[in-house]
């Protein structure tokens, strides 16, 4: 869109608008244009057209919008649920939704700036360290002191509700205001707020954690276009937009040792940036259809080194971090359940685990785990001081500040490959299935309750976000890329060499040591083993134990051309209990 084509206009504000049910827009921002723009044969050969705005309307009424006849808020618009165009496709009354993108031409944004020093000085970081400076002398204060001293002096001034108002539409008296106006409405109603209207656009609204794993799994999935034409338009439009922006159903990732979803293979399932190594032997973990997994290091081996630990992931989940060795037998998360694990700054190599359901409302406290919050709370025997602290008053108890989330500390305090346990989801996996808790559930409970948990508006101060980044890196894409090709090449029978290149930084005496990549890589030389007996492959199973075989006498005499001297049971431990016997 080349905004100087508008006239050569740099003085300008635009709003980026597409048609949307009103059942969407009555939630979001609304742009009602002149009369006579609402139709969908008024745009340009570009497929958009900037319009003279009447007015922005903030979340109205589904009544508000039908209301508004002069000019009109809505118009309707043939709409088709299939990619074939049948009589009898429906008639959609639609409004301009607000995409949340405005555009400030080249004036307005001088005024911005000069706004900066003016009216919008307490907004800016630099005026609210100058006032901090006037008021504690030479004290240039820590970052945590400048934002406390910022929570009481900077106004809150929003984008949409203060600053959109504040510019000139045609239902606006023009402003005869001088560059000298020192207030918000003065400064801005000089500058015009036009449309720039997008009738073939869409609105992708990501507002939940379930709309935004529902928007992954349609993006990734490659299956959801149909060759008859019969599919879901709004999927496929959905799909189309999530490959334009590189969204894939599998992104640095690299997967063994899982059933999909109830057993079924083919499940729609998106992994990023992930390494998840489940139990092979007895195809006992599994991953249901629909779920998302990012940043996720998943060797579990069932804790102390016992390899019958599995891992049973519901439908519709979102799991976030997890990572290092499981405390315990199993992990099993119930369907449409969210679980991220975030490192915490204090010492004690601590771990933060925020859980609730994919479809809970943040803003509200009206549903828990995906139940009813009052269910909960009965089945439970929690109460809500058991939640909130004393200082929240009923009518602000949300799920936003509601202490929901344990922290995890390490047995051995071992950040980089910890020990964590997951037991507290038990209680809740109990109340998902109705079914009364039992000893294991109310042991859950009890850890949960006598846990220290943290509400989700205070993670921001309590997570360590460079740790996390670090930990993210360190899913390496070699490491990944490796394991691909090694399985690929064992399963597929290709006459190609196994390299291990990623295991050189570790493959020196007495540094491998539970070291996680080699753990990982075993694991998934593990896998390949049971998956080539189950399916009577004994050749792959051959070739996969020479691999083996090789692999162990490099790690043996890694550090110079005869045999160091090195405990006897160096293959119990480099290798997983099965390899070993």
């Amino acid at each position: 869109i080349q905004f100087d084509d508008a006239n050569n206009n740099s003085n300008g504000v635009f709003g980026l608008a597409v048609p949307a049910p009103l059942v969407t827009a009555k939630n979001h921002g609304v742009f009602v244009v002149n009369d006579d723009d609402n139709s969908d044969n008024n745009n340009n050969d570009n497929g958009w057209k900037l319009q003279s705005t009447f007015k922005v309307l903030q979340k109205p009424s589904v009544n508000e919008m039908m209301s508004m006849t002069n000019p009109p808020c809505v118009f309707n618009t043939t709409t088709t649920t299939t990619n074939n165009a049948k009589d009898g496709d429906d008639i959609t009354t639609m409004a301009w939704i607000d995409t949340g993108v405005i555009t400030f031409l080249p004036d307005a944004v001088e005024t911005l700036r000069e706004m900066s020093n003016a009216v919008l000085k307490n907004c800016t970081r630099v005026g609210l360290m100058e006032l901090y400076l006037e008021k504690h002398g030479d004290d240039d204060g820590s970052q945590s002191s400048v934002e406390e001293f910022s929570k009481g002096i900077a106004p809150k001034i929003c984008l949409y509700g203060d600053m959109l108002h504040a510019l000139q539409t045609t239902s606006s008296y023009s402003s005869s205001s001088s560059s000298n106006d020192t207030n918000l409405f003065g400064a801005l109603s000089k500058h015009e707020l036009k449309t720039c209207i997008i009738p073939e656009g869409s609105f992708v609204h990501l507002g939940t954690t379930g709309e935004l794993v529902d928007f992954l799994v349609a993006g990734g999935s490659a299956t959801c276009n149909n060759d008859d034409g019969s599919g879901d338009l709004q999927q496929t439009k959905i799909q189309s937009f999530a490959k334009s922006i590189g969204i894939s159903s599998k992104s640095n990732a690299f997967v063994s040792g899982f059933r999909g979803g109830d057993g079924d293979d083919s499940t729609s399932l998106v992994v990023l940036n992930s390494i998840l190594i489940g139990n092979g032997r007895d195809k006992s973990s599994s991953i249901g259809e629909g779920t998302v997994i990012e940043h996720c290091t998943i060797p579990f081996t069932g804790g102390s080194g016992v390899d019958n630990g599995k891992i049973i992931v519901g439908k519709r989940c979102l799991l976030s971090g997890i990572r290092g060795d499981l405390k315990g037998r199993d992990l099993c998360v119930p369907y449409e359940m969210c679980l991220q694990v975030l490192p915490l700054r204090q010492g004690g190599g601590g771990f933060v685990c925020l859980c609730f359901g994919v479809n809970d409302g943040i803003k509200e406290a009206t549903t828990l785990y995906g139940m009813d919050i009052n269910q909960v709370l009965e089945r439970s025997g929690l109460t809500a001081s058991d939640l909130w602290d004393e200082s929240i008053p009923s009518s602000r108890q949300t799920l936003w500040n509601a202490k929901l989330n344990p922290i995890m500390m390490c047995a051995d305090e071992d950040t980089k490959c910890p020990e964590l346990n997951f037991s507290f989801l038990e209680w809740i996996q109990s109340l998902r299935d109705d079914v009364q808790l039992d000893a294991s559930a109310l042991q859950g409970l009890r850890q949960w309750k006598e846990s220290k948990r943290i509400a989700v508006c205070d993670i921001r101060e309590c997570v360590d976000s460079e740790a996390e980044a670090k930990y993210r890196s360190t899913i390496s894409s070699v490491e990944v890329h490796q394991l691909n090709l090694t399985t690929d090449c064992l399963l597929g029978q290709k006459h190609e060499p196994c390299s291990f290149g990623h295991l050189a930084g570790v493959c020196k005496l007495n540094a491998f040591k539970d070291n996680p990549v080699l753990k990982r890589t075993l694991k998934a030389l593990d896998n390949v083993c049971f998956q080539a007996v189950d399916e009577g492959r004994f050749h792959i199973l051959g070739r996969t134990f020479m691999v083996l075989s090789e692999l162990l006498s490099t790690l043996w005499c890694s550090n110079g051309d005869k045999p160091q001297p090195f405990a006897a049971d160096l293959p119990s431990a480099l290798t997983s209990e099965s390899i070993a016997q």
